[in-house]
């Protein structure tokens, strides 16, 4: 079972690294700027219960499960080894996903 973990605040700046503890987080996850680095601890250990919203460019994420939608209003982000459950809406230019 995994616990509750307190909602981080909107991961703003420039290449800022995060790294997410295991647990489950009822919050969206709001992600801007250039460069930033935010890692959970897998898809089974680390859960957004809400929506992983990016407005930015450039920005890596990995190792979450998202129980909304990916939402991306920027270019070139990259998001590896994760799971949206609701699907992806991609306004911005070569993200991988």
């Amino acid at each position: 079972m995994l616990a509750v973990q307190k909602c981080p605040p909107p991961i703003e700046g420039n290449r800022r690294k995060v790294k997410l503890l295991p647990g489950i987080y009822e919050c969206d996850l709001i992600i801007s700027g250039v460069g930033n680095a935010i890692r959970g601890y897998g898809v089974d250990r680390t859960v957004i219960d809400g929506n992983l919203v990016i407005d930015g460019h450039r920005n890596k994420v990995v190792g979450l499960r998202v129980t909304k939608s990916l939402i991306i209003a920027g270019d070139d982000n990259r998001l590896g080894k994760n799971h949206y459950g609701e699907g992806v809406q991609d306004q911005g230019q070569n993200n991988r996903y």
